[in-house]
């Protein structure tokens, strides 16, 4: 059985930095930092920043660091994991049409299916970002984020700030 809950993370973007010249990556520093705070261990981002030692300009490593519950901090290196099968998709793309299937002149800009994150073996999460408008015709930003979990789908959308 699947359920549906909506808890998003809320990743201080302060805490994050890259230098000018890597800018551009910045929404991939950013979705790291969201992975991280979603992972099990993780309860607060404290910093997000470009590891220097093993990037380079057109292949960017990004070392996330995180405090647990015990109040110890952590690093998490910006290694992508191996994607899981599409299966996983198959469940949000449900709730994704479900949840949306309302709205006005929507345009997704994600191409399909989402790349997979494995948050940890048995957690996954899905980026889905798209426009839609209102009932006076304003344009609207959303993202849509769904973390499959075994037999658990967490499924929530919210407005894009201009930066995503």
């Amino acid at each position: 059985m699947l359920t549906i809950s909506s808890v998003a993370p809320a990743v201080d973007e302060s805490r994050l930095w890259l230098p000018l010249k890597y800018q551009k990556y910045y929404l991939q520093l950013k979705t790291e930092a969201e992975r991280a705070e979603l992972s099990d261990r993780c309860v607060k981002v404290i910093r997000g920043e470009l590891n220097f030692s093993k990037s380079t300009p057109s292949n960017p490593v990004f070392s996330i660091i995180c405090r647990d519950q015990a109040g110890k901090s952590y690093n998490i290196a910006g290694v992508e994991p191996p994607v899981p099968k599409e299966v996983f998709w198959e469940k949000c793309k449900d709730t994704f049409e479900n949840e949306t299937r309302l709205m006005r002149a929507m345009h997704v800009l994600t191409e399909m299916p989402p790349v997979a994150q494995r948050l940890t073996e048995d957690r996954t999460l899905y980026i889905v970002d798209f426009n839609a408008k209102d009932i006076a015709g304003v344009a609207l930003k959303y993202r849509a984020k769904c973390i499959v979990e075994k037999d658990t789908i967490r499924f929530f959308i919210r407005a894009r700030k201009a930066s995503d």
